[in-house]
């Protein structure tokens, strides 16, 4: 069975062309979690239309249906019923998996955002990534979640979600923006702020959080959190081992920089040393098995760099086909990679 995974056109024309890697890598992990056996994916054209095209030995069920809902570039599914001198496609019904309605990403814009479909594509290279059972729960950490994009991207996917931002009014307005968009969507839920670090009222740390269920999904409550503090206390904020993956997409060192602390007045273009000094609490909040996936601007901080404090902090960098293969350009001042590594254990 030959299945076409037509790319979504919602990129722009520059990413669209420069994404081609991006999702050969996001499909050629997911096909190892088929039930099927597959060669490995390729890129194709039909008609001057690119799609992605993946051999399947058998045929799916309805879980191998579910997982390849989740890509996220795929626009439309097409089983090849032709020839490679003529082919022809017949359109598949593939189910989208969504717990929250998937606009979400999109509503909440701003200066400096970081494409939706490339932060749905990230939360889902380091799931299929992990060692961790099947019924383990996916609990997301995003260590640098600014406004949230990240956290409702994988409410999209039914996982809980926290974040740590350091910027007061970047939580402010990401709470304000989840709570409307749940009133909006009349979805039912709970939300409160409770402390999760420090001793007194001056240097307390507080967490807003909510629990919602969408109706008729059948997947039970889900949590969404927000911390507004440092990135590296997160261990203060979080128990040991709670989360089964990390994903952070790290100032680029144009539109923003990094800070370590609030007593830190300016930001530095450099990632590096924000990484080396929060890779501690973060690596503790992680279970076993579970993978950080890191996204930066490589014009800033080489890649060699970044892998090297993930190694010190005693990560296993992933650096087998296809995670060499993520790196591509953004503008002329970004050229952004992706790397992932896992920590030990199972």
């Amino acid at each position: 069975m030959t299945l076409l995974v037509l790319q979504h056109p919602g990129y722009n024309r520059v990413f669209y062309n420069a994404a081609a890697n991006l999702a050969l890598a996001e499909l050629e992990l997911a096909s190892r979690h088929l039930s099927v056996p597959c060669r490995p994916p390729e890129a194709v054209e039909h008609a001057g239309i690119r799609y992605l095209k993946l051999d399947l030995y058998g045929e799916p069920v309805a879980a191998d249906w579910q997982l390849l809902g989740e890509l996220s570039f795929a626009f439309a599914f097409y089983m090849d019923k032709g020839s490679p001198e003529a082919p022809c496609l017949q359109p598949v019904t593939v189910p989208s998996p969504e717990y929250l309605d998937p606009k979400i990403g999109s509503l909440l814009k701003y200066k400096g955002k970081t494409n939706e479909d490339f932060t749905r594509m990230m939360i889902r290279l380091a799931r299929w990534s992990t060692r961790l059972g099947e019924d383990t729960p996916c609990r997301l950490l995003d260590p640098v979640a600014g406004r949230g994009t990240t956290l409702f991207e994988a409410g999209v996917m039914g996982c809980d979600a926290f974040g740590v931002e350091l910027d007061s009014k970047a939580v402010h307005e990401g709470a304000v923006f989840f709570k409307k968009f749940l009133e909006r969507e009349r979805i039912r839920h709970s939300a409160g702020q409770r402390r999760v670090a420090g001793g007194s009222k001056a240097d307390a740390v507080y967490i807003r959080e909510w629990e919602y269920h969408p109706h008729g999904k059948g997947q039970g409550t889900r949590s969404l959190g927000m911390v507004q503090g440092e990135t590296g206390q997160c261990n203060a904020y979080f128990k040991k081992n709670f989360f089964s993956v990390i994903v952070g997409d790290l100032p680029y060192g144009i539109a923003h920089t990094s800070r370590k602390s609030r007593q830190q007045k300016s930001g530095s273009r450099n990632v590096r040393d924000f990484v080396q000094a929060s890779l501690p609490a973060w690596v503790e909040v992680l279970a076993p098995g579970g993978v950080i996936a890191l996204s930066w601007n490589t014009l800033v901080t080489p890649r060699k760099a970044l892998e090297a404090e993930l190694e010190t902090a005693g990560l296993v960098v992933l650096r087998e086909p296809p995670y060499d293969t993520l790196v591509h350009r953004v503008d002329q001042s970004i050229v952004r990679d992706v790397v992932l590594a896992r920590k030990p254990g199972v």
